[in-house]
């Protein structure tokens, strides 16, 4: 399940559990600062499924999970408990996964926001297909995380973000079949 399938009173509850947990990174201390980050999630997810249906993309999840092309030190860092798995690209169909650089949330912000306006770069905003990827690294490089004005503005990592659940079973046997609205 996805932050973003929960309704008011379970995220609230989730961030509460969250705060509780062991994070080297405490982002939300207050519920305002999660209602926040919420909206903005909601919002890029929206942005990133509607280009990404635009580029022929099929989601099946209304929301979708989330993970790192690569790695990522910044990321795991956030975490005292911690697990990393590697998925090869090719269990997944490429109408069911896209890719932003960096993550969907930071690269909406990043190309909207007149305050960022001197830190754009082309591929902030845009949401990458399976086939396109390989090329955007090609051009961009994977993200250096110790370059410090790449590091200053969050560009850490590639997200995947993946819009089928089914593919992620047989690596998470925790993943449940969550239905939700399409």
């Amino acid at each position: 399940m996805s932050l973003s399938d929960l309704d008011e009173g379970a995220i609230e509850r989730e961030f509460i559990e969250l705060s509780k947990m062991q994070l080297k990174v405490h982002r939300f201390r207050t519920p305002d600062e999660a209602r926040h980050y919420m909206a903005l999630r909601r919002n890029a997810e929206d942005k990133t499924r509607t280009k990404f249906i635009e580029k022929g993309g099929l989601p099946i999840l209304r929301h979708p999970r989330y993970m790192v092309l690569g790695t990522s030190k910044w990321f795991t860092d956030w975490y005292v408990e911690k697990r990393e798995i590697r998925i090869p690209l090719n269990c997944f169909d490429s109408s069911t996964i896209s890719f932003t650089y960096p993550d969907c949330l930071i690269s909406m912000i990043l190309a909207e926001s007149p305050k960022w306006e001197s830190r754009r770069r082309p591929y902030h905003g845009n949401v990458y297909t399976l086939q396109e990827i390989g090329d955007v690294i090609a051009t961009f490089g994977m993200p250096d995380e110790s370059d410090p004005a790449r590091f200053e503005i969050d560009e850490h990592l590639i997200e995947a973000q993946i819009w089928d659940i089914e593919p992620l079973k047989r690596f998470l046997p925790e993943v449940t079949d969550h239905k939700e609205p399409n």
